[in-house]
């Protein structure tokens, strides 16, 4: 029999295959290979790491202590492992509760679910496997000395995300073929579906560089973030996702 497991970008891709169906028993099944995804992912890319921070006999108490508390694997030995604070305030884990409760109806309960609850539950997915690669990415070499500046690197780290689920979202949606959730995809995307003007596309760009030179930095003292360019990148979002 063989053990090979399925990566989380295949059983997205599953999901993605599911919810396209059009069917609404369907949903359910995308719904739950969604969710399975982010289980696998931190299975695989967060607990895997836990051996070289705490050693092995810590680690697999964490392991086994947390089995049927996913909520503080992803909240907890997320933040651990990437030192990158979860905002249990966000959107983003806000989603992802939201998320988890739309799985549980679907596991508990022969309830129906929408098409939109299908798309949201892919999406929320999608957006945390990017923050997550996202801050897996950060160098860590004094980045814990000023603990005010972690925390806003990490708020901008989880706008960047929902800035590249956005972008893949209205792929989905305009665009006719396949579209490969790995990929990082131009923010000129954005223009030319005519979701944003060019005073937009600018100000993105110069959001996603400031990102892109805190997250490779060794040091925040030389990148600063302000509350601003976070509550600015996420109010961008926010407009473009009311226009899809």
């Amino acid at each position: 029999m063989s053990t090979e497991k399925f990566t989380p970008a295949e059983l997205l891709e599953t999901a993605e295959q599911l919810y396209k169906t059009g069917e609404s028993k369907m949903y359910r099944a995308a719904i739950l290979e969604a969710i399975t995804a982010l289980e696998t992912y931190i299975a695989t890319n967060i607990l895997s790491k836990l051996n070289t921070r705490v050693g092995k006999e810590f680690s697999d108490w964490l392991d086994e202590k947390t089995r049927f508390d996913f909520d503080s694997r992803l909240g907890v030995l997320t933040s651990f492992v990437t030192r990158v604070k979860i905002d249990k305030q966000s959107k983003l884990w806000n989603d992802y509760k939201k998320a988890k409760q739309i799985r549980n109806n679907v596991t508990h309960t022969g309830k129906r679910v929408t098409k939109d609850q299908g798309r949201f539950v892919i999406n929320t997915v999608y957006e945390w496997v990017e923050f997550l690669n996202q801050a897996q990415d950060i160098k860590d070499e004094g980045k814990g000395k000023d603990k005010s500046a972690s925390d806003l690197l990490g708020q901008l780290v989880q706008a960047s995300a929902r800035l590249e689920r956005l972008i893949y979202s209205a792929l989905m949606k305009f665009e006719s073929g396949k579209i490969d959730p790995r990929r990082v995809f131009r923010v000129e995307e954005l223009l030319r579906l005519g979701l944003i003007d060019e005073s937009t596309l600018t100000e993105l760009h110069k959001l996603r560089e400031l990102r892109n030179r805190a997250v490779h930095s060794h040091s925040l003292e030389s990148i600063r973030i302000t509350p601003t360019d976070v509550e600015k990148l996420n109010s961008l979002v926010d407009m473009i996702e009311k226009k899809l």
